[in-house]
């Protein structure tokens, strides 16, 4: 199957094709292929492993030519509701503004990119795809509440980042729903320039202290979309350098690691977002809390 992948992507005088196809050897993707009798395309049916065996149908009736690839609007729709509609509770973008190509090519990368780091979970690759949907989403629509984000940003993305981004996340949420503030004005994100395979298991039990819950989180590198729809990226200390970006800040909070740290230190840590998380959300963002 991977010598008939690979011959197909050699056929396919479409580059973005080609390497569509390459990109499904590479991931482990198995496929099913059926000519009709006298057409002269392709069907393919695209599955994927999770870890447990099972097997996701992700896109049927995608048609594979020698000069061009025809995909459906209805299969667009499938692929929107296989990710699912879980979001941010308060982000509205306009996802019509995005190809259905482009949504493929983000699942399939995201998939890709965290079977590197071990993680095989379909839940993880759906909720990472649609972050950076969102974020590309937020680039196009010049009506997306909000329409910028800030990136959380250090190494592992498996402490500091992930609970910064989460912290922002909830206090902001917080003021929307105690009617302080109408909507969201960031989406937080977080990533890793060499991310973990989890996330710290005290940081977790540090957050779920103050009533958040980080237990479904999973670190996940930084990508372009995420960067781009970002207006700061925030380092936490790790001596990671940030993207640059036109008109993008870049600001560091020294953090200590939590890594390897009892959970007294960990706290310590948490305290220390925690006050960095007011002064963004007071003097930044310009909320009064």
């Amino acid at each position: 199957m991977v010598a008939l992948l690979n011959a197909l992507a050699r056929r396919c005088s479409s580059p973005l094709t080609s390497k569509f196809l390459k990109k499904q050897v590479e991931c482990g993707v198995s496929v099913r292929l059926v000519r009709r009798r006298g057409s002269n395309s392709l069907t393919l049916t695209r599955c994927i492993s999770t870890q447990n065996g099972e097997i996701q149908k992700l896109l049927q009736t995608t048609k594979i030519r020698t000069r061009n690839v025809s995909m459906s609007s209805s299969a667009k729709e499938e692929f929107v509701l296989m990710l699912g509609s879980e979001q941010h509770k308060h982000a509205q973008v306009d996802f019509s503004l995005i190809d259905f190509s482009e949504m493929e090519r983000i699942y399939v990368d995201s998939v890709a990119s965290l079977k590197e780091l071990g993680n095989n979970s379909a839940a993880h690759a759906k909720a990472f795809a649609r972050e950076r949907l969102l974020a590309l989403g937020m680039t196009r629509d010049i009506k997306a509440n909000p329409s910028t984000g800030i990136l959380f940003l250090c190494g592992h993305n498996a402490g500091r980042s992930q609970m910064a981004a989460a912290m922002l996340t909830h206090h902001l949420e917080k003021l929307v729903s105690e009617g302080k503030i109408d909507s969201l004005p960031v989406v937080s994100f977080s990533g890793g320039s060499v991310p973990s395979n989890e996330v710290n298991p005290i940081c977790i039990q540090a957050m779920e202290e103050i009533g958040i819950d980080l237990s479904h989180a999973f670190p996940k590198p930084w990508t372009n979309e995420v960067a781009r729809a970002s207006k700061t990226i925030i380092t936490m200390g790790c001596g990671d350098k940030c993207p640059i970006l036109p008109g993008q800040d870049c600001v560091n909070w020294d953090l200590p690691d939590p890594h390897g740290q009892g959970i007294d230190m960990v706290r310590q840590v948490r305290s220390a977002i925690a006050e960095n998380i007011d002064r963004l959300i007071e003097n930044d963002l310009k909320i009064s809390m």
